[in-house]
């Protein structure tokens, strides 16, 4: 499995991405120059699991 560092999450309002029905989405910035928006249920839990994943990664 390889592993891509996550560089950034931001919340966003942007409709700049595909279609959802919540503009209450997560800019993600990854590896060097990815980045994607997407539209956890839950914010602050989907947040609060990839700064656990990324410590356990270190």
């Amino acid at each position: 499995m390889v592993h891509t560092a996550v560089v950034d999450i931001t919340p966003t309002s942007s409709a700049l991405s595909s279609p959802a029905l919540s503009l209450g989405r997560l800019h993600i910035e990854y590896g060097q120059g990815n980045s994607l928006m997407i539209s956890p249920c839950n914010r602050e839990q989907f947040v609060r699991d990839i700064e656990a994943a990324t410590r356990d990664l270190a």
